[in-house]
């Protein structure tokens, strides 16, 4: 018999709407979502679960995404839980150095493509079942929308 558990993915953002955007996104393709406001908070969840995989802001107050893998790191039994960044920040060399090796697949916020974000997913997290996700998943509160196409995130125009 297969294992019918939903994957747990660990959301660290500190944008609740995005938290809400990739919940509602995510919760419909059988995965279960956490979200944590930073890297300390998503530290301490961590510490009480073991999510199947991390979904990683870099750019964050207290504690940011690259201290936040830091930490990762330090714990052995920590350290094969995958990680993605989604940023919207412009990687440096140095940057890009500094997650050489800690993180499993950097996507670009302005570029997030749906497509991209679950088939990277489905490679780190694989469920037994995805149902298919409709346009009215992206929350109307999460000020993010799904581009014509249906393939990138864009903010709303207000």
């Amino acid at each position: 018999m297969t294992d019918q558990k939903s994957k747990m993915i660990l959301c660290i953002e500190d944008e609740p709407e995005m938290i809400d955007l990739i919940r509602v996104i995510l919760t419909r393709r059988g995965f279960e979502i956490r979200g944590a406001n930073g890297g300390k908070e998503g530290i301490e969840i961590i510490r009480k679960e073991h999510p199947d995989l991390v979904l990683l802001d870099l750019m964050m107050p207290e504690m940011d995404g690259f201290e936040f893998l830091d930490e990762l790191r330090r714990r052995p039994e920590w350290r094969e839980i995958p990680v993605v960044v989604i940023t919207s920040k412009d990687l440096t060399e140095e940057d890009r150095r500094r997650l050489n090796g800690g993180v499993a697949r950097i996507i670009q916020k302005g570029t997030l493509s749906f497509d991209e974000l679950l088939a990277t997913i489905r490679v780190l997290a694989p469920a037994e079942t995805y149902p298919k996700m409709l346009s009215r998943d992206v929350s109307s509160r999460s000020g993010l929308r799904p581009d014509p196409q249906g393939q990138h995130l864009v903010r709303s125009e207000t």
